[in-house]
């Protein structure tokens, strides 16, 4: 296991000491994965694992049948249950909220550090902003929020999921989607749409796959970097069922699946913003 055992006054303060810090940014480097042993507080795994185990239930309770995904009646948590294994998507509310979960002190100078290896001479500051179960409307209002406050250079929008989950019309999603990504480029923020994800029982769902076509449809009118999440993961499945290997797809990906992700996602990110456009020819 490659691991960085984080001290109590290393995470009171927030920030790992120099001699972890380059240890983990190594481990992530030349690994692709690192395991900050400790980097959250008993008491909230406590709480959390509490909270999730009340979702579970919920969701126990309130299946019926075998529908490719229903809503939870209390937690109104989006799931699912295939061969005795459960995918859930749950709300997030306190203490699935917390900050220290969603985008923990102690890890994000790590991401940091992976993209500036990348791209020489450049500084990043993540600024890490999602909100679970979120539609493209209410993501557009708070984004332009977000933006006002914290002047980023690029917004990664992963959008589109929830949309196709609950019924938004495609059109509907597509001027949202559409008007937004404009209004970023109107203030001067770059601007990089993440797709749908991919799940092998929906690959015949005529909705799903319209919103997928949307949101590639938008990339293209306006101009800007699209990362295939749903394309890459499909291959990826793809590849893993003809080595007799479990699909990511139906239950989530594996930890090598994330590594995979993560660094096609870092380097969609310098491609789409620093690479040179190529040249067109003579007379066009």
């Amino acid at each position: 296991m490659l691991e960085v055992s984080v001290t109590d006054e290393e995470r009171e303060a927030g920030r790992l000491e120099a001699e972890s810090a380059q240890n983990a940014a190594l481990l992530l480097h030349t690994a692709g994965y690192v395991v900050l042993r400790d980097a959250l507080p008993p008491d909230l795994v406590r709480e959390a694992r509490e909270a999730f185990d009340d979702i579970l239930r919920d969701c126990e309770e309130s299946r019926e049948g075998d529908g490719w995904y229903q809503v939870s009646q209390r937690h109104r948590a989006v799931f699912w249950e295939r061969g005795a294994r459960w995918r859930i998507f749950p709300k997030l509310r306190p203490p699935l909220s917390d900050p220290r979960l969603l985008a923990n002190p102690l890890v994000m100078p790590l991401l940091e550090q992976l993209l500036e290896r990348m791209i020489t001479g450049l500084d990043v500051e993540i600024v890490n902003r999602g909100v679970s179960g979120e539609l493209a409307g209410d993501a557009a209002k708070r984004l332009k929020v977000e933006v006002a406050l914290n002047h980023p250079d690029v917004v990664l929008w992963q959008v589109g999921t929830n949309d196709a989950f609950a019924q938004v019309p495609v059109e509907e999603f597509q001027e949202t989607v559409g008007e937004m990504v404009r209004w970023l480029k109107e203030h001067n923020t770059d601007v990089i749409l993440v797709g749908l994800h991919y799940m092998k029982n929906l690959a015949k769902d005529a909705h799903y796959q319209a919103m997928r076509a949307s949101l590639q449809h938008i990339a293209n009118v306006e101009n800007v970097p699209r990362i295939g999440r749903y394309e890459a993961m499909e291959i990826l499945a793809r590849t893993l069922r003809d080595n007799g290997r479990r699909d990511p797809g139906e239950f989530g990906p594996t930890e090598s699946a994330y590594d995979c992700m993560a660094r096609y996602v870092a380097r969609v990110i310098a491609v789409g913003l620093f690479a040179k456009p190529p040249k067109k020819p003579a007379g066009h």
